[in-house]
């Protein structure tokens, strides 16, 4: 049985497109929420970083798109995060590497 999208899901999809260019993102046959990308470096995939995302649905697509994001952002700065460390900071809003501390203030 192939999956049929509906137009509001095509909407959700779209809006997501729109938010992470990066990625191509899709509905398979079954209904999954996907996302590919094909330019991951070395260093990305060493921290975690995904070349292929499946997800039941557009919630945990979306949640794994931004980490997967916020990971790159804060590789991009030097700071060693995985995107296991950026789903507990989306998460719990809890630091997940030195680029998401707040700074220190001085006495």
């Amino acid at each position: 049985m192939t999956y049929a999208q509906t137009d509001e899901e095509a909407a959700e999809l779209a809006t997501l497109q729109g938010r992470y260019t990066e990625w191509r993102l899709w509905r398979a046959g079954g209904g999954s929420w996907m996302a590919t990308r094909c330019d991951l470096t070395d260093a990305q995939k060493t921290v975690g970083m995904s070349p292929t995302l499946m997800e039941p649905t557009r919630r945990a697509l979306a949640s794994e798109l931004a980490a997967q994001a916020l990971t790159e952002i804060h590789l991009s700065m030097g700071s060693p995060c995985t995107v296991e460390a950026a789903r507990t900071h989306l998460r719990d809003r809890l630091p997940c590497c030195p680029a998401a501390s707040p700074p220190k203030q001085a006495p």
